[in-house]
Formats: structure tokens, sequence, C-alpha cells
């Protein structure tokens, strides 16, 4: 099996793993999920990532690994969504 290295994974990449999760679940839920509902589920997981990952993602910046900066710059946009959301609306 090849490695992925932090770098090949791109928001775009985040994205296509994101719809074809939504399209697994719903097949095995036997239901669809409306765009806000899926929405609200994606900043929930992301809300959650952030606190189980952030900390990681902010060493391997501060080691200077490959990608780890774009890694932490994703991360960032997606908290600073949420933010604009859920906080300050």
């Amino acid at each position: 099996m090849k490695k992925i290295s932090i770098a090949e994974i791109d928001a775009t990449t985040k994205d296509n793993v994101f719809t074809r999760y939504r399209q697994l679940l719903e097949q095995e839920l036997a239901t669809k999920f409306d765009t806000d509902t899926w929405q609200r589920i994606l900043d929930l997981a992301i809300l959650t990532g952030v606190r189980m990952l952030l900390w990681n993602k902010a060493m391997n910046v501060q080691k200077n690994v490959a990608g780890a900066k774009e890694e932490w710059d994703w991360w960032v946009n997606k908290i600073h969504d949420c933010n604009q959301k859920y906080f300050l609306s």
C-alpha cells in the first residue's frame, strides 16, 4: 500500500472524501440529507477534529513537515468558517 504524505491530501481530496462518505452514509441509512443538515454534520466533524487534532497540526508546522502549513491553513479556514456561521452571526 502506498503511503500518502500530508501534502497529497489537499482540500479537493478532503471534499471528495466527504462526498463519498455522504453517499455511503445515505445509502446505509436509506435516507437523504438536505444540504443544510449535511453542512451542519460536516461543521460538527470539523470542530470535533479540531479538538482532537489541531495540536498535532501545529507541531507538524513547527517541525517544518512537508505540507504541514497547507494542512494547518485548511483547518484554520474551516474553523473561521464555523466561527462566522455559528458564533458571530
